[in-house]
């Protein structure tokens, strides 16, 4: 349903066109036999329906003149190492991405490489260096500023869902802060931070994805 919400308001152009030529045609032409298509002129127009489906069309074919001016998305093409961190603020896990633009849509991807296993006495936690994959199912800019996306996390012993949204700067930002939030059902074995916070950092040519400062990486896993 946001999905489809989302595609509606990015074409509201095409929206305002269909309700204008709408308004104008049953303001102008009476239906006789809908079953038959048979349609006569009315012998008055209904001048206020078809004045206000006029002003509709018009400001419909602005939008479609317009709509690149007016959603003018920034370039986020390329790697982007992210680190995430649990709702206090602890660390959670890291890893690397790869965003792709379509217009208004998005492809985005990624892998996990560190993440948190167990702490000890709420301190540090226990560095693994993992591979874990992960996808976005649909990723795309919001008119108010912000880029949502729902993901999917591959492990082991299951899936995980998530939802996402991203703040950007305009033009060519090197730096993604947002939120994330777990989606239920919540599994315990799956979980290592139901929300949080997530920050992107877009990498540069060789750019290789380092362990968190100040910790050693205590164990390997694949997943």
């Amino acid at each position: 349903m946001l999905h489809l919400l989302y595609l509606l308001e990015a074409h509201v152009w095409y929206v305002l066109i269909i309700i204008g030529v709408a308004m104008i045609f049953f303001s102008t032409i009476r239906v006789v036999d809908i079953h038959k298509f048979k349609f006569e002129p009315r012998v008055k127009t209904k001048w206020i329906p078809s004045s206000l489906g006029s002003l509709v069309l018009c400001l419909g074919v602005v939008f479609f003149f317009f709509n690149d001016k007016l959603n003018e998305y920034p370039d986020l093409d390329g790697s982007w190492v992210y680190e995430v961190k649990n709702g206090s603020g602890q660390f959670s896990h890291k890893g690397q991405s790869s965003i792709t633009g379509h217009g208004m849509t998005l492809s985005i991807y990624g892998t996990r490489l560190f993440t948190c296993g167990d702490r000890i006495n709420d301190g540090p936690c226990l560095l693994r260096r993992i591979s874990t994959p992960w996808r976005a199912n649909w990723a795309q800019f919001c008119s108010d500023g912000q880029i949502r996306f729902d993901y999917t996390i591959d492990l082991a012993q299951g899936k995980v869902q998530g939802y996402c949204i991203i703040s950007y700067d305009k033009g060519e930002p090197s730096t993604l802060t947002g939120y994330y939030y777990m989606l239920p059902p919540f599994e315990e074995v799956l979980l290592n931070a139901r929300y949080g916070q997530v920050v992107f950092h877009k990498m540069k040519a060789g750019e290789k994805v380092l362990p968190p400062t100040l910790m050693d990486v205590t164990e390997s896993v694949t997943r």
